[in-house]
């Protein structure tokens, strides 16, 4: 049996060995995903041009299809509609109703993340023009904010905000009910999908860097963490979805993962110091620490007991390499420090 060894950031959280699994295989090219009541997962997928309804027993079927253009992002309204951005040719909003009869309503400037509003109000952003537009119940489309670069993915908080992604800024957008925008998070690199879980924790998935931010209740606002650790996940991100507890996210590996744990391995942002990663988490042969920029000093390995069981300087290149297979399974505390500053991963 390979031996596992599980680094987590801090300990305000029960640790447990999780690690992503693939929820879905073989799909083309999977984007937007999202969960019905029944715990049917649907996936939007830019390159099959169609979205997959997905079985809790894994069973596939065509939900709709030929929808001539680039599905991205994906929702459901309070009555069990399925709403589809879309871009390319296909340049839209696609309601789909539970009866599987679809109302196309055209757009422009690429329309990428949606999110739905408490009264109806379907809200889109146009990656291209930088507006958002929102869609009322009786089909009338209006500009509800502009001035931004990039918008993508989008979601609500429960004040009734309209988070946004703003990737051509590296921000995260508040646009409040009167359509005031303000920085909720400056400093992110490639920011383009965006979670609430029930409890009011954040989730910024990072597209093509593999990367996800957690953002604890409450604390994001500000710049964003330097620090995180990547949960094995070597691919593009897209959409993510909560579901059961679990964290689900689409990647370009033509699969949708499952983070059983999705607080295990995701940075915590109150303990952000410099910029480097961590990874895998957990880890079996080697544990990366890939920095761009800290110039790291010494690196140290406790196990739980507090003995220290490890302690390098660190190299001068960008990688720094821990080989462990001279340890036991477990958990363990990693270290590292700089110049001026101690890190502490456990």
């Amino acid at each position: 049996m390979k031996k596992i060894l599980l680094f987590a950031l801090f300990s305000t959280f029960s640790i447990n060995a999780q690690t992503p699994s693939d929820y879905v295989t073989g799909l083309p090219n999977p984007t937007g995903i999202a969960f019905d009541s029944a715990g049917n997962l649907y996936v939007a997928d830019y390159g099959a041009y169609n979205v997959t309804k997905i079985t809790p027993n894994f069973t596939k079927t065509p939900f709709i299809s030929a929808l001539n253009g680039t599905p991205q992002q994906i929702a459901f309204d309070v009555n069990g509609n399925l709403w589809i951005a879309g871009s390319g040719s296909f340049n839209g909003i696609v309601k789909v109703n539970t009866a599987g009869v679809s109302t196309t309503y055209s757009a422009s400037g690429s329309p990428y993340g949606i999110a739905i509003d408490a009264s109806g109000n379907v809200y889109y952003s146009e990656a291209n023009s930088g507006d958002i537009k929102k869609l009322d119940p009786n089909g009338t489309v209006s500009t509800f904010a502009t001035g931004l670069t990039q918008p993508n993915g989008m979601v609500f908080d429960k004040s009734g905000n309209l988070i946004v992604a703003d990737k051509g800024q590296g921000e995260i957008k508040k646009i409040t009910p009167a359509g005031v925008v303000s920085t909720l998070i400056s400093g992110m690199m490639n920011p383009s999908n965006l979670l609430y879980t029930p409890n009011g924790d954040l989730y910024i998935s990072t597209g093509i860097l593999g990367r996800i931010f957690r953002f604890p209740t409450g604390s994001a606002n500000g710049t964003a963490p330097d620090f995180y650790i990547r949960p094995n996940i070597s691919d593009s991100v897209g959409q993510m979805a909560f579901y059961n507890g679990a964290l689900y996210v689409s990647t370009n590996a033509k699969k949708v993962i499952k983070i059983t744990d999705p607080m295990l391995g995701l940075k915590d942002v109150n303990s952000v110091t410099d910029n480097f990663v961590v990874y895998p988490n957990p880890a079996t042969d080697y544990l990366v620490i890939e920095n761009s920029k800290v110039d790291l000093k010494t690196i140290q390995l406790f196990d739980m007991t507090g003995r220290e069981v490890q302690n390098f300087k660190a190299s001068d290149s960008k990688d720094n390499k821990i080989i462990l297979s001279n340890l036991t399974s477990g958990n363990y505390i990693l270290k590292v420090n700089n110049t001026s500053k101690k890190i502490i991963v456990k």
